[in-house]
C-alpha cells in the first residue's frame, strides 16, 4: 500500500493488506500522530470560533443531528424540535433577536 495514507498504518498492516490476509479485530501498542501540515492551528481557530456561539444551542444541534440517523424527514425534524426546543427557549430567542438586529446576517459572525 502506498500514497498519503500508507504513513498512518503500521508497517505489518500495510505488508497484510497487501497481501489479502485478514487483520485481528484488536491489536496491540500504540500510534502516534504529529502534526506536520499546520493543521493545528487551522483546528484551534475554528474551535475558538465555533465556541463564541450559545454552546446550549451548539449542544443541541450535535444531539439532534447523532439522534436523527436513519429516521424519515418528518420523524427528523420532530426528534429536532423534542431535543432543540428547551435550547431554543434559553438562548435561542435571544439570539434570534440579535439577528433580527441585524447581527450574524451574511455569514458575519464577528459581532455576535
Amino acid at each position: 500500500m502506498d500514497g498519503p495514507l500508507a504513513a498512518y498504518l503500521p508497517q505489518d498492516r500495510r505488508q497484510a493488506l497487501a497481501r489479502g490476509e485478514d487483520l485481528p479485530a484488536h491489536a496491540h501498542g500504540a500510534a502516534l500522530f504529529a502534526d506536520i501540515a499546520g493543521f493545528t492551528p487551522l483546528a484551534e481557530a475554528l474551535a475558538r470560533e465555533i465556541a463564541r456561539f450559545p454552546q446550549a444551542c451548539m449542544r443541541a444541534d450535535r444531539r439532534s443531528v447523532l439522534l436523527q440517523e436513519g429516521l424519515s424527514e418528518r420523524e427528523g425534524l420532530r426528534s429536532e424540535w423534542a431535543s432543540s426546543s428547551p435550547a431554543f427557549e434559553r438562548e435561542g430567542a435571544a439570539g434570534a433577536a440579535r439577528f433580527a438586529q441585524g447581527k450574524g446576517r451574511h455569514g458575519d459572525f464577528a459581532d455576535i
